[in-house]
């Protein structure tokens, strides 16, 4: 079997994005495991309680309220857990 035509899996030139709004950020991708910034801040960019970067409180609670949704078995999430809701009020307390 060759791969000789096959496309690598990454690139070195992906880039981080928000899992909330998908704007583009400056840094490598989450699961690459390294550490991304909001752009026009320089600030970083804090994880997401299920993994993925996050510009903002809005994006991180759009993107918890969107996992939680998707889970098998649940219904459309109205509001976060608890966990969520810890995750995401430390993510924005630091800033």
């Amino acid at each position: 079997m060759s791969t000789s035509n096959s496309e690598p899996l990454t690139t070195e030139n992906e880039v981080a994005t928000c899992r909330g709004c998908g704007r583009a950020l400056r840094g490598k991708p989450y699961y690459m495991g390294g550490i991304a910034y909001i752009p026009e801040t320089g600030a970083r960019a804090p994880a997401n309680h299920f993994g993925g970067y996050v510009c903002s409180e809005s994006c991180d609670r759009n993107a918890c309220l969107e996992m939680l949704s998707s889970m098998p078995g649940a219904g459309p999430a109205r509001r976060l857990d608890t966990p969520c809701e810890q995750s995401v009020r430390l993510n924005w307390s630091r800033s």
